[in-house]
C-alpha cells in the first residue's frame, strides 16, 4: 500500500506513511478515507506526511494538489480549528517542491504547514509547535513512526 494512514498512540496525531512510487490518485484515495471517517474521528492536533520511503513521484499534478487541498479544507471544516500543525517529510526534490505547492493551496485549512528534508527535523518541529501552541510536551515516541 503506497499510502497508509495511522492514528498515533497519543490520539492527537495522524501519520501518513508514503512508500514506493507515489501518485496523486493514491493520495486522493487516502484523503478520501479520512473524509469518510471525519465525523467519527476525534479531531487531530498534528499530522505528519512521511515521504521518507518514496522511491519516486509519478502522476502527481498541480490539479491533484488542488484537489487534495480542497479535500483537506473539508476535513479541517469537519472539526473546530484548534491550532493544528502538519509536517511534510520530503527528502526527494520533486516531492519537496510539490509539498511546498500543496501548502500554498491548503492555506484555507487554517493548518500551520511546513516541509522538511528529514523525519528528525519534522518530529522536532512538531514537538516544538505542540509545546508552543498547546502547552503539550510530546515524548519523542509520540510523533515517531507507529
Amino acid at each position: 500500500m503506497p499510502v497508509e494512514t495511522v492514528a498515533l498512540p497519543d490520539a492527537m496525531g495522524l501519520l501518513f506513511i508514503c512508500r514506493g512510487v507515489l501518485s496523486g490518485r493514491e493520495l486522493v484515495e487516502a484523503t478520501q478515507g479520512l473524509l469518510d471517517s471525519a465525523p467519527h474521528r476525534a479531531p487531530f492536533r498534528y499530522g505528519i506526511v512521511d515521504g521518507t520511503n518514496i522511491s519516486r513521484v509519478a502522476e502527481l499534478s498541480t490539479a491533484d494538489l488542488r484537489t487534495l487541498a480542497e479535500m483537506h479544507k473539508r476535513l479541517a471544516d469537519a472539526h473546530p480549528k484548534s491550532g493544528e500543525v502538519v509536517a511534510v517529510v520530503a527528502p526527494l526534490d520533486v516531492f519537496y517542491g510539490l509539498s511546498r505547492m500543496w501548502s500554498v493551496f491548503a492555506e484555507g485549512t487554517g493548518w500551520e504547514i511546513a516541509s522538511f528534508r528529514s523525519r528528525a527535523e519534522a518530529d522536532a518541529w512538531i514537538r516544538q509547535r505542540m509545546r508552543e501552541k498547546h502547552g503539550l510536551d510530546l515524548p519523542r515516541a509520540q510523533s515517531a513512526t507507529a
